[in-house]
């Protein structure tokens, strides 16, 4: 069983270490300065979570195909390997960031204020969501990671399978950089504005059900 971070995630989401451990247990030899891997044990310790480089990237469309894309930001989290494996973690993300990219001026403060609003992410109510990490599994070629995302005030379970890429750096130590992507449903969440799966006659008003999450980051 092999090293994911989270989720929802695209992240670029960078982490250091916080473990007592000598530092110089953490260097492994990598032949590349960046080697791409389907398969990765990552050093024992405690990892936290830094806001350096740190971000989600998240694409919603109508069904017409149109749609926008933009970031989240993280607060704070933590994960624990041992013995090569995961044995838990959490992230926090702040929903107050969540902004768009794709949009500039009046146009992007008006739809970023209603993605904000209780007919989508209502923050004033639910200003955090949470990514648990369950596991990490080895399936053949892959690496999934199962997560749990509570946003909205539902929790739902999600999989989605990583890449590891092991990084020399400058100092001589190996950072891990984790990505991946994967399919959030915000009904399943109880936003449901927008969704040809609640509403009729909507047209080309319809948003799709699900959100496109890609993530990066980096554990060191």
């Amino acid at each position: 069983m092999k090293y994911l971070y989270s989720f929802i995630a695209v992240l670029f989401i960078a982490l250091t270490s916080c473990s007592t451990e000598d530092e110089s247990s953490r260097n492994v030899e990598v032949e590349n300065n960046a080697q791409e891997i389907a398969s990765m044990i990552i050093p024992d310790g405690i990892y936290m979570l830094t806001k350096v480089e740190s971000v989600i990237i998240w694409t919603a469309k109508k069904l017409n195909g149109s749609g926008h894309t933009g970031t989240i930001s993280t607060t704070n989290g933590k994960m624990k390997v041992l013995d090569g494996e995961i044995k838990g973690g959490m992230m926090t993300i702040d929903m107050n960031t969540f902004t768009s990219t794709d949009l500039e001026g009046e146009d992007k403060e008006g739809f970023d204020s209603h993605l904000k609003s209780e007919d989508f992410l209502d923050v004033e109510k639910f200003p955090t969501s949470k990514i648990e990490i369950i596991s990490v599994s080895q399936q053949e070629d892959k690496l999934i990671s199962k997560i749990k995302i509570h946003m909205h005030g539902i929790t739902v379970e999600y999989e989605t399978p990583i890449l590891i890429k092991a990084k020399n750096l400058e100092d001589g130590t190996v950072a891990y950089v984790i990505s991946g992507e994967l399919e959030i449903d915000r009904t399943k969440h109880k936003i449901t504005y927008g969704s040809g799966s609640f509403f009729d006659n909507l047209g080309d008003r319809a948003i799709n059900d699900n959100v496109h999450i890609k993530f990066v980051f980096t554990a060191v």
